[in-house]
């Protein structure tokens, strides 16, 4: 399923009609390709990539919308690629954090808070052993705006080595 939505957002990202450069390079792209193609089961997926999947409850018979968009920059030089899309009943988020500062060495990679009581959807990458399905609630059109924006303050900064703190930004 990871794969899937991982290739799906690609796929997203390169066709879309907005003025800046892909997020997803080339490379991650072909990257991808060729795990997927090399049949030993080991899909790549880009590092600090996190998935989740949730249950839609469609207004159309077949529906399918797309969300794109570039969070931050963040903890001063990172921007986080949210996709968002539904497809029929399923609904997909990815979040990728990438380093924007060629000039830096990058800082530690942001990762996601944990979403407490997350309702509207499940983790599916990374560290997933198992998941329940479907769940709690479903997104429906009237709730596919907040849906969307539910990551956009939930990025913070890895705590350094021995520290307890985490800042939010």
């Amino acid at each position: 399923m990871s794969g899937f939505a991982f290739m799906k957002s690609a796929v997203i990202e390169w066709s879309s009609e907005d003025t800046r450069a892909p997020f997803l390079t080339r490379a991650m792209c072909l990257r991808f390709q060729r795990s997927i193609t090399a049949g030993d089961g080991d899909i790549w997926l880009p590092e600090g990539l996190q998935i989740w999947a949730g249950h839609y409850k469609p207004t159309r018979r077949l529906e399918a919308r797309t969300y794109t968009e570039e969070v931050g920059p963040l903890m001063g030089g990172y921007a986080v690629l949210v996709i968002t899309y539904v497809i029929g009943h399923f609904i997909f988020q990815l979040a990728l954090p990438k380093w924007r500062d060629r000039f830096k060495k990058p800082a530690p990679m942001p990762t996601l808070q944990a979403l407490v009581e997350d309702r509207d959807a499940v983790k599916v990458w990374p560290n997933v052993e198992s998941l329940s399905w479907p769940p709690r609630l479903a997104v429906r059109e009237a709730e596919l705006e907040r849906f969307r924006q539910r990551l956009r303050r939930q990025f913070v900064r890895r705590p350094a080595p021995g520290s307890n703190a985490v800042g939010r930004r």
